[in-house]
């Protein structure tokens, strides 16, 4: 019965993807929003920056070894579990930098070590099951592993756990649960001949040694921003800022059920609708100028103690969410025609710049300074792999979608310093309702 009812509800592989993709963010938002009322902001701040190191040693060793194994499947029919060793190898070299980075930061090593171990099984299966292509099975292990999150969390705010425990436990617990399911409900297929090939580890890591560097870069780029804003402001700033964050992310949900979805035809030899696929792109940024008074507003009515004054981060999160995804979406692009030059240059220069920059121009009167750095860093991330994508996509922009870009993007900026004015705000939609006219039509003409 239950299996006839999943059946009828996920009609589509994208409603699949946008189940599994938006049910863990939507569980850990409204977890987040709650706790806010018992944790106090520099708490937030000091989980965040464990957080923000456990990423940049995690992403630095395994490589994303998950996404490579998912797409030596797909192209080379390879097993999945073929670099199994290699991963277990990098969890110990995690081992190890968990122990230094705890000793040198004076951070948790428990809750440094947990959380990363636990974050990386859970990719690991996540990404083993969708090998599989049993994305449903993935919807159903992510129910039950967030029943346990939230059971888990009443628990710990029931014994009176510290605050930082209350904020980071029950994700560990949820990834960690996330693969014990995976491993009891696919045991017969999780076929794991452990065999440590010196040779095959060595030939993994030349091939893809770039990585490393490009992993340090992308932390300046991504979570620089947190180690910035906790050490030359407050924790307490740095918690204000990345609870303003999770709360944009509502928007990432959409954004990342898109690139779930995306990612498979990303490694396959489908070429993509060019002329659809510029019409999504180019009218995100016009829709989400549009939804950032909502966002600001809802933020300012739902968060009413010590977090409220987080809806000045608000515009800034969620155009850098906006950036983030098109940076992992044209990444991954790039990565499926093994055209790997444009990632790491991209990478490295935005993330230099990031750095640079915020240390240059950024004081410490104002948080927005730093903020503002990290967009337009993301904008020249962006910018330099729909380049490096374009030979294989073959994109035209003509007057007009440069015109709705360029407007955008004005908007953008003023909001960014200020409200938005009515008049922009209703010349803009005008501008979007002609533009989708002229392109619905010209759709029907090739018709």
């Amino acid at each position: 019965m239950l299996k006839k009812i999943l059946n009828k509800i996920l009609i589509s592989s994208f409603l699949s993807y946008f189940i599994n993709t938006s049910l863990n963010n939507i569980v850990r938002i409204l977890y987040f929003y709650f706790i806010t009322f018992i944790v106090p902001p520099n708490i937030f701040g000091e989980s965040d920056l464990i957080i923000s190191i456990s990423t940049l040693m995690f992403s630095s060793i395994f490589f994303d070894q998950w996404i490579i194994n998912l797409r030596d499947k797909i192209q080379q029919e390879r097993d999945f579990n073929s670099n199994f060793d290699l991963f277990v190898i990098s969890l110990f070299l995690y081992l190890i930098g968990s122990l230094m980075f705890s000793y040198f930061f004076s951070l948790n090593f428990y809750l440094l070590f947990l959380y990363g171990c636990s974050h990386v099984l859970n990719q690991y299966f996540f990404y083993f099951l969708r090998s599989l292509k049993l994305i449903k099975h993935s919807i159903l292990i992510s129910i039950f592993s967030n029943i346990l999150f939230l059971l888990s969390s009443i628990v710990f705010i029931y014994l009176s756990f510290d605050y930082i425990f209350i904020v980071i436990l029950p994700i560990i617990f949820y990834n960690f649960s996330y693969a014990f399911f995976v491993i009891c409900f696919h045991f017969r297929v999780f076929k794991i001949n452990f065999k440590l090939n010196t040779l095959n580890i060595l030939h993994f890591w030349r091939k893809h040694f770039y990585l490393f560097f490009n992993s340090i870069f992308y932390w300046f780029l991504t979570s620089f921003i947190s180690f910035y804003l906790y050490y030359f402001f407050s924790p307490t700033q740095l918690g204000i800022y990345s609870v303003a964050l999770k709360f944009s992310s509502i928007f990432a949900i959409f954004l990342s059920a898109i690139n779930a979805l995306l990612q498979e035809s990303n490694f396959s030899t489908k070429i993509f609708d060019s002329s659809k696929l510029k019409l999504i792109l180019i009218l995100l940024f016009p829709i989400l100028v549009m939804l950032t008074p909502l966002f600001i507003f809802s933020y300012e009515l739902i968060f009413l103690n010590d977090f409220k004054i987080g809806s000045t981060y608000i515009p800034y999160s969620v155009f850098i969410i906006l950036m983030q995804f098109l940076s992992s979406f044209f990444g991954s692009f790039n990565l499926s025609r093994n055209n790997l030059f444009p990632i790491f240059i991209s990478t490295l220069i935005s993330g230099i710049l990031n750095i640079l920059l915020i240390f240059i121009l950024s004081s410490a009167e104002s948080v927005s300074i730093p903020l503002l750095i990290n967009f337009l860093a993301w904008t020249v991330n962006v910018l330099i792999r729909i380049l490096a994508a374009n030979k294989f996509l073959r994109i035209k922009l003509n007057y007009f979608d440069w015109f709705v870009l360029f407007l955008s993007f004005f908007i953008i900026f003023i909001d960014l310093n200020s409200s938005i004015s009515i008049f922009y705000f209703v010349f803009l939609i005008f501008i979007v309702t002609i533009y989708l006219a002229i392109n619905i039509n010209n759709a029907k003409k090739s018709n």
